[in-house]
């Protein structure tokens, strides 16, 4: 009852009954039915596309959209903003954004769910780009496509536009690509198919035909451009080099080198691809015109008389010597060659032309000789002082080369003292001026010098040198010396002043400076003095130190002040008055240390007086060492540090965390309170000595620590026991003592980090010592509780013992078992006798402790299953069964098989005609007569591993058509293999048909026939070079019964076919620079034709590289045919110079088919070689009497010859080995050249470096 009254409030949806009952009639109800409105909701919004191409659209959908009139609108924004798009559960036509769908109805607040069509881009490439455009031959490199883009893009790579060619590969790169083609083709969700493409080229290969020079031979100082000719190759770089193979110095690059003057160069090409190649040329040098001088045999002749004058050092290309009366080639020109006879007294000149340099001369003056002549001999002074010299001079000499020579005697005899018309630095004595000429007599005159003494004096010296006033001395003058001498003295220096007496001595004299002047005839005037002094009384003021007070090793000086008194002296003594040690004189004293010191003085005059000076010491500092109070402390604790021992002139103590006065200074003076753990140091400096310093290290105890305790073995088997051992124990002197409580209750067991013989229990390692509170951790050992693990042996499959049901004796074998602790026990309840079928036995294993473990193993007795063969037989028209039942003779356990006990199944046959239908083997119809075989296998249900397996022999009898094969003739081109097929009619099963050989072909060999479909094939191989006809019989039987066959004939025509010829290699040799011709004979000898067909024509496939092939002077070109006539105007012309090996390859035609390998032919260039002799002997005794250069007749030679001047005696442009000895250049030509050693030069026609040497000529 839900309540009474008209109404009812508060009541939701449902069916509510209004009952109504009153004092009249029977009760009456009605009922109203509130319906229940429903919530707005929305699961998901999905699109039909999640992204779209550029310009397409997609379908939007509202999923799970219920509540009472639910209203879908589609919004830009979330929350109803945005741009309301429409109305409805779908909204059509949008492209790339996020769109709400949001839903209202009339319960629930509104709810919405967004969906994101997203936008795919086009496909799009910029380009393709290779590691390199440009391969040597064999290389490869790696295409990148570039600016690949577009949603879920696929780049592919082509060798032809569109997507055609060949596929090479897909991916932004393409590796290991060769010359050729490519192209990226871009396929993605969006937009056509794009694709760019890229070409891999070739590189050229690397070549040089020579190197040229714009002039080979030079003048001295001009040059030449060198050429490098036929450069190829892809990125060719020419360099210059001075020497072959890339050495010597790099000269440049390029083409040309400009500027070079004469040597060999060697032009050097490397590329990308292939070994660097070169070429050479030389620059030869040629002369300039030059002279060195001009001698006489006499450079003066007497008159009437001649000389010959000879140009020296005469060089030059084609040098010529012309001889001028002046120079310049002006006036006489008085005759030519090296020489010029017959000159009398004047100035000749020789002046050289030649094909290089400027004109060269040079001079020599020819002179009149004169008879010797001497007027007399004179001295600049007759008279010298001692030491002094005079020149003597020989006065009217002449004559032609007139030398004059002195001596010390006449007649030029004695000691030759000079030569020259002076004689320097002569003292005292006589002298002969003696003069000789290339004419007439010696003659002579004689000087005599005189020698003087010169004034001097030793010394002035006086009776007494030190006087008391009034009291007086006499001077003297002593070694007073020279010729004349007179001693005057004076008062001042110089001859000056008052002249106070002359003589030897002075007399009377005070205190003063006194000169003694000597003058005298030679020399000039000299004095000496002495000076007379007066006594000064004795005195000293003071004695002082340098440094009053040292330290220890160091010294001092020590000085007297005020000393005064003629020849005072000052003596050092330790002690007063002239006693103790005597440490020395003078007015210093050094290197002295601490003590007291006495200066003394002396003198002429006067009583000894003295002063002294005390030099005190100073302490070197020092220190012992550092204490600390106590050490080690404990973590917290403090104690204070001494510096023991501490000395030194005012030392102080500074306390540092760091050696040297380092780290941080803590304070100063000999204690330091209250410091931790850590090292300290003592540092003691003062006013002597380094610094010296002291450490302490403070120790730190460690508080007591453990961090666990564990067991060796837990849990443990009963009645065993393990070690116990605290772990991680710290702390200065700490001791460990196990207990049974904690706390250090119970009962203490013993100490230390192990405890041994432990059993089951809880144990506590309690940790004390001198830092920190006591510390201790557990270990609780238990006892073994685990279950041992044992593993059944493997299940054993048996058969029952003969005639019986029944398997004993059985070996099930033995478990597996392991335990942590020992093994106690293993049983099992296996029965002595098992029956047919499976016995579960079961294994139990029990530990030490009690603990159990079991498993289970199947023991399997199989009877016997015997399957016997069966035999059958059916028509093959109709087919049907050949054997009903194949279980009526086979058995189970000794007995017929009872169907339910076993399962039968097929296992193979020899048709798949024949088949097993249950129980029954049958045959399908229109099987094809024969015998067929079918195996089956039955199995004990209860035992599927027991089966046995047996085979039944079907005969299907049927009527059997002979097939029908049909002969053929084919043709086939010499020596070529042919497969030919033959087709059967009335085909029956393809299987069904054997084929055999019936007749073999006389010229040719078969394989085995193959049947395939409604075709027989056979392969033929017609014998080696044979055409013609060749025929052969094919046999097709049926498998029926009976076995019906046909036979067919096939007729094989081999075609004559032309064989390609075959070349071998052909070696030719010549000599350097030497054209080599061909002939016919080279080629054919080199050909052979399978054919016996001739050489008609051959084919150059490759050229030489270091020259070039020519047919009647035109340049032959790769792959040029030359036919047989034109081979004997085939000519090889080698580079020039060059020696080695060269090839290039040909193939021969027979005018229908050129070989098909090319062959090479190898020229092998031999360098030419010149002998040239040390020398010959042109004696007419017929040997050796000519200048032999052996192989010269190979070249054009330009000799020439020089004498050991340089003067070319003898030259040939174009030499034939018949120089014997004359000259045929310079001054003497047609003579013959005198014994000696001569220069020659050799020059080749070819451009070969010249040769260069000596020669000896002997008669």
């Amino acid at each position: 009852s839900l309540g009474t009254g008209q109404s009812l409030a508060g009541r939701g949806a449902g069916t509510y009954y209004a009952y109504v009952t009153g004092d009249c009639g029977t009760p009456f109800e009605a009922s109203v039915t509130i319906g229940a409105k429903t919530i707005v909701a929305i699961t998901s919004a999905s699109a039909d596309a999640s992204s779209v191409c550029p310009g397409a659209t997609a379908t939007l959908t509202a999923n799970g959209v219920a509540g009472t009139n639910a209203v879908v609108k589609w919004y830009t924004t979330s929350g109803g903003t945005g741009t309301l798009l429409g109305t409805g559960p779908t909204l059509a036509g949008r492209g790339p954004g996020t769109y709400f769908a949001r839903v209202t109805g009339d319960c629930g607040t509104p709810v919405e769910a967004n969906v994101t069509v997203n936008s795919s881009i086009n496909v799009g490439i910029t380009s393709i780009t290779e590691t390199t455009n440009t391969v040597c031959s064999g290389n490869t490199t790696i295409l990148t496509a570039n600016g690949v883009s577009g949603t879920d893009v696929l780049v592919t790579w082509w060798t032809g536009a569109g997507g055609t060619g060949t596929n090479l590969g897909t991916g932004m790169t393409l590796a290991n690509q060769g010359p050729g083609t490519y192209f990226a083709r871009v396929t993605g969700d969006c937009g056509s198919p794009v694709e760019v493409s890229a070409t891999i080229n070739t590189q050229v290969a690397i070549a040089i035909s020579s190197a040229t020079a714009a002039s080979t031979s030079l003048c001295t100082g001009s040059t030449t451009t060198l050429t490098a000719n036929g450069v190829a190759g892809t990125n060719a770089v020419v360099t210059w080099w001075t020497g072959t193979g890339g050495t010597g110095t790099n000269l440049g690059t390029g083409l040309t080198l400009a500027n070079q003057g004469p040597g060999t160069y060697y032009a050097r090409v490397t590329i990308d691809c292939g070994s660097a190649v070169e070429a050479r040329v030389t620059v030869s040098s040629m002369v300039n015109a030059a002279i060195t001088s001009v001698t006489a045999i006499a450079g003066s002749v007497c008159p009437g008389t001649t000389t010959t004058l000879t140009a020296n050092g005469v060089a030059g290309a084609n040098a010529v010597v012309n001889w001028y009366s002046t120079t310049g080639g002006t006036g006489t020109t008085l005759g030519t060659g090296l020489t010029l006879n017959n000159r009398g007294p004047g100035t000749y000149f020789a002046r050289v032309t030649a094909n290089c340099g400027s004109t060269a001369e040079a001079n020599i003056t020819i002179t009149s000789r004169v008879n010797p002549v001497i007027t007399s001999a004179t001295a600049v002074a007759a008279t010298l002082c001692p030491g002094t010299t005079t020149t003597l001079t020989a006065n009217g000499v002449a004559g032609a080369n007139a030398v004059v020579n002195w001596y010390a005697t006449t007649g030029g005899t004695g000691a030759t003292l000079g030569t020259g018309l002076t004689l320097n630095n002569r003292g005292p004595g006589t002298y002969f001026a003696r003069v000789t000429a290339d004419c007439g007599s010696p003659v002579e005159a004689s000087v005599t010098v005189f020698s003087m003494v010169n004034t001097a004096i030793t010394s002035v010296t006086a009776t007494v040198g030190s006087v008391c006033p009034g009291t007086t001395t006499t001077l003297t003058a002593n070694g007073v010396a020279g010729t004349n001498a007179v001693v005057n003295w004076y008062a001042i220096t110089g001859g000056t002043g008052t002249t106070l007496g002359t003589g030897m001595t002075l007399n009377n004299r005070g205190p003063g400076t006194y000169y003694a002047r000597v003058t005298g005839d030679c020399g000039s005037a000299v004095e000496t003095s002495a000076t007379v002094t007066s006594e000064v009384a004795l005195a000293i003021t003071s004695a002082t130190a340098a440094s009053t007070s040292l330290c220890a090793g160091n010294t001092t000086i020590l000085t007297a002040n005020g000393v005064t008194g003629t020849n005072a002296l000052v003596i050092w003594w330790t002690g007063v008055g002239g006693t103790g040690s005597n440490l020395g004189t003078g007015m210093t004293l050094n290197n002295r240390g601490p003590g007291t010191y006495y200066a003394r003085v002396t003198s002429d005059c006067g009583s000894a007086v003295e002063a002294s000076v005390t030099v005190t010491s100073k302490v070197i500092v020092a220190i012992a060492s550092a204490t600390a109070e106590a050490s080690p402390i404990c973590s917290n604790a403090t104690t204070t540090l001494t510096a023991n021992s501490v000395s030194g002139t005012n030392a102080i103590v500074t306390w540092w965390t760091g050696t040297g006065g380092t780290g941080t200074n803590l304070g100063t003076g000999l204690t330091l309170a209250n410091k931790g753990p850590g090292t300290y140091y003592a540092r003691v400096t003062g006013d002597c000595g380094s610094a010296v310093e002291a450490s302490v290290t403070i120790s730190s105890k460690v508080n007591f620590a453990i961090t666990s305790a564990t067991a060796l073995v837990n849990p443990i088997c009963s009645n065993a026991t393990t070690t116990l051992t605290a772990n991680g124990v710290a702390g200065t002197n700490a001791i460990v003592t196990w207990w049974t409580a904690s706390g250090g209750t119970g009962t203490n067991l013993g100490t230390g980090l192990t405890l041994n013989n432990r059993g089951a229990g809880t144990y506590y390692a309690r940790v004390t010592g001198e830092c920190g509170s006591a510390v201790e951790a557990s270990v609780t050992v238990t006892t073994d509780i685990q279950n041992p693990t044992i593993t059944c042996p493997p299940n054993v499959y048996a058969f029952s013992d003969a005639g019986k049901c029944t398997a004993s004796g059985l070996n099930i074998g033995t478990p597996i078992t392991v335990d942590n602790c020992s093994v106690e026990s293993v049983t099992n309840n296996a029965p002595v006798v098992f029956q047919i079928g499976n016995t579960l036995v079961v294994w139990t294993v029990t530990d030490g402790s009690g603990n159990k473990a079991t498993c289970t193993q199947t023991v399997n007795v199989a009877g016997i299953v015997d399957a016997f063969n069966d035999e059958g037989s059916v028509n093959g028209s109709t087919g049907g069964p050949a054997v009903s039942n194949i279980l009526v003779n086979d058995f189970l356990n000794c007995a017929v098989v009872n169907p339910s006990e076993v399962t039968a199944s097929f296992i193979s046959s020899t048709s798949p005609n024949i088949s097993l239908n249950g129980l029954s083997v049958v045959a399908a119809p229109g099987t094809i007569g024969g015998v067929y075989k079918l195996t089956y296998q039955i199995c004990e249900n209860r035992n599927p591993n027991k089966c046995d397996q047996a085979e039944v022999t079907v005969t299907v009898i049927s009527t059997n058509d002979p097939p029908v094969v049909t002969g053929k003739r084919v043709s086939t081109p010499e020596n070529t293999p042919i497969t030919i097929c033959l087709r059967i009619t009335n085909l029956e099963t393809v299987s069904a048909y054997t084929a055999s050989i019936c007749v073999n072909p006389g010229n040719g060999t078969l394989g085995v026939p193959i049947i395939a479909g409604n075709e027989v094939c056979i392969d033929y191989t017609p014998a080696f070079n044979f055409s013609g006809t060749n025929n052969f019989c094919l046999e097709l039987c049926g498998n029926g019964l009976p076995a019906l066959c046909d036979t067919a004939t096939v007729i094989v025509n081999i075609i004559k076919v032309n064989r390609p010829p075959v070349v071998s290699d052909i070696t030719k040799t010549i000599d350097e620079n030497q054209t080599l011709v061909f002939s016919n004979s080279d080629f054919t000898s080199k050909f052979t034709d399978p054919d016996n067909d001739n050489l008609v024509k051959v084919k150059i496939t490759s050229l030489p590289l270091n020259g070039k092939l020519n047919i009647s002077g035109t340049d032959v070109t790769t792959d040029q045919e030359i036919l047989f006539a034109d081979i004997s105007k085939l000519v090889f012309v080698p580079e020039k110079d060059y020696s080695g090996e060269i090839s290039f390859t040909w193939k021969g035609s027979d005018s229908e088919n050129y070989s098909v390998l090319p062959a090479s032919v190898y020229i092998i260039i031999t360098p030419l070689s010149i002998f040239i002799p040390e020398g010959f002997s042109p004696n007419g005794d017929g040997v050796n009497d000519y200048f032999i250069l052996q192989g010269a007749e190979r070249y054009t030679i330009d000799l020439k010859v020089f004498n050991r001047w340089g003067n070319l005696v003898y030259s040939s442009k174009q030499y034939l080995n018949d120089w014997g000895g004359l000259s045929n250049a310079g001054v003497l030509i047609s003579n013959q050249l005198p014994v000696g050693t001569y220069f020659y030069i050799v020059k080749f026609n070819n451009g070969e470096k010249e040769k260069i040497g000596y020669l000896t000529i002997n008669r």
